[in-house]
């Protein structure tokens, strides 16, 4: 694989209104645009910083068909981040049409769905991410644990919880959620 199409996944992004949900940035080399984007979206400073990186990285002719599919991944983060939604779901339509087995569009995507308070096309997402083997799984699990949570499919929740711990023990954020559903009081509310 070439330093060009290189795909690392490197972040984890709380999105405010659910609490937790975790983003991943996609790693763009060779066109240093591309490459501000990425390490914008990575280091959470965002904004419209980082869009202008990304709107000119992706004006670019230079950009390989994996760096602009990543691109878009990146801009589409940066876009959830400032509520511009449909925005975001475009760019991962168009990092999906360049690049169909990108697990982080659909992990990304799915993140979207969930701002849009559509639980099912999340879960969807959630699904197809870790069906293409992406490489951080325990944040789809602990993200589609947030959209079974939201549905009210509390079992399946606290699978997932349970499944993103076993993957990554030293991630505070689903033993939260474990300790939570294995509360007494919670158990008395259920």
């Amino acid at each position: 694989m070439s330093r060009n199409t290189l795909i690392v996944i490197t972040l984890y992004w709380l999105l405010a209104p659910l609490s937790h949900a975790h983003a991943q940035s996609v790693t763009v080399f060779g066109n240093s645009d591309a490459q501000a984007c990425y390490l914008e979206t990575r280091l959470l400073s965002g904004g419209s910083s980082a869009l202008t990186s990304c709107n000119k990285a992706l004006k670019s002719s230079g950009l390989s068909k994996k760096d602009r599919a990543a691109t878009l991944v990146n801009r589409g983060i940066n876009y959830t981040r400032s509520n511009r939604h449909d925005l975001a779901l475009a760019d991962y339509e168009e990092a999906l049409k360049i690049a169909p087995a990108l697990a982080e569009a659909f992990l990304n995507r799915g993140n979207t769905y969930i701002f849009k308070n559509q639980f099912d096309l999340a879960l969807a997402d959630y699904n197809r991410s870790l069906e293409l083997g992406t490489k951080e799984a325990h944040a789809a699990y602990y993200n589609r644990g947030l959209a079974y949570e939201a549905l009210k499919d509390l079992e399946s929740a606290y699978q997932d919880f349970l499944a993103a711990q076993q993957l990554r023990p030293d991630w505070s954020f689903p033993a939260e959620r474990i300790a939570r559903y294995e509360s007494s009081d919670f158990q008395k509310e259920r």
